[in-house]
C-alpha cells in the first residue's frame, strides 16, 4: 500500500507540471485574490483528479477482458499526452502563455457564475478548479494508460483496495505540485520569471513526448492483436 501511494504521489505531481488552463487559474487567483484563493483553486482541481485517477485505475482492471475498448482508450490517452508535450514545447518556444489557456479559464469562470456562486470567494476558487480539471476529460484515458502500465511493469497490485491507494497518492501528488506553486507566487507576488516557466514547460513537454514514444511503442507491441482481429 506504501509503493502505491508513493508511486501515486509521483505520478500526479508530474502530471500536473505543464502550465495549463489549472495551473493558470491557481496563478491568477493567488495574484488577483490571495493565498487561501490560489489553494482552493488547487483543492478543487486536486479533488477532480483524485476521482478521475480512481475511476481510470478501477476502469483499467476490467478493461483487460476487452481488449478493443482497451486499446482504444490506450490510443486516446496516447495521442492526447503526446498532444499536449507538443503543444506545450511549440508554445514554450514562442511564448510561455498558451493561447487556449485563457479562452478556458475564462469559459471556466462563466460557469462558476451560472452556478451563482461568488467568483472572489473561497467556495468560487474551489469550484473554478474543479471546473477546470473537470473539463479535462482527456485525463481519464490518459490515467487509464498509467495505471495499465504501472500494474504490466509489476509496480502496482491488482484490487480495488490499491487501486483506491494509487489515486489517493496521485491526489496528493497534484495536490502538493499546486500547492508548491501557490507558495512560491505568493511569497513572489510577481509570478515566475518567464525563463522559469519555460525551463518547467520543457521539462513538462520533453517527459511527455519520452513517455508518449514509450506509449507507442506499448501499444505496438504489447497488444493483442491476435485477439481483436482475430
Amino acid at each position: 500500500m506504501i509503493t502505491a501511494i508513493i508511486i501515486g504521489f509521483i505520478a500526479g505531481w508530474l502530471n500536473s507540471m505543464p502550465i495549463g488552463p489549472v495551473n493558470a487559474a491557481i496563478i491568477s487567483r493567488t495574484l488577483k485574490y490571495d493565498y487561501r484563493s490560489g489553494l482552493a483553486t488547487a483543492i478543487g482541481a486536486a479533488i477532480v483528479d483524485f476521482l478521475y485517477c480512481a475511476c481510470a485505475a478501477q476502469i483499467q482492471h476490467f478493461l483487460k477482458d476487452f481488449p478493443e475498448v482497451n486499446l482504444f482508450f490506450r490510443v486516446v490517452g496516447f495521442v492526447a499526452l503526446v498532444w499536449m508535450g507538443y503543444k506545450t514545447f511549440m508554445a514554450n518556444r514562442v511564448n510561455v502563455r498558451m493561447p487556449d489557456e485563457e479562452a478556458d479559464l475564462h469559459k471556466a469562470e462563466d460557469r462558476v457564475v451560472k452556478l451563482h456562486v461568488k467568483e472572489g470567494s473561497l467556495l468560487g476558487a474551489f469550484t473554478l478548479g474543479a471546473v477546470l480539471y473537470g473539463s479535462n476529460l482527456s485525463s481519464v484515458p490518459t490515467w487509464i494508460f498509467i495505471s495499465g502500465l504501472l500494474h504490466e511493469w509489476g509496480m502496482l497490485r491488482s484490487g480495488m483496495l490499491v487501486n483506491f491507494v494509487f489515486a489517493v497518492g496521485a491526489g496528493i501528488g497534484t495536490a502538493g505540485w499546486y500547492s508548491m506553486l501557490v507558495h512560491l507566487i505568493a511569497r513572489r507576488r510577481g509570478g515566475f520569471s518567464p525563463r522559469t516557466l519555460r525551463n518547467i514547460n520543457l521539462a513538462a513537454s520533453i517527459a511527455m513526448l519520452v513517455f508518449g514514444c514509450y506509449f507507442l511503442y506499448q501499444i505496438i507491441f504489447d497488444t493483442a492483436w491476435a485477439e481483436i482481429f482475430g
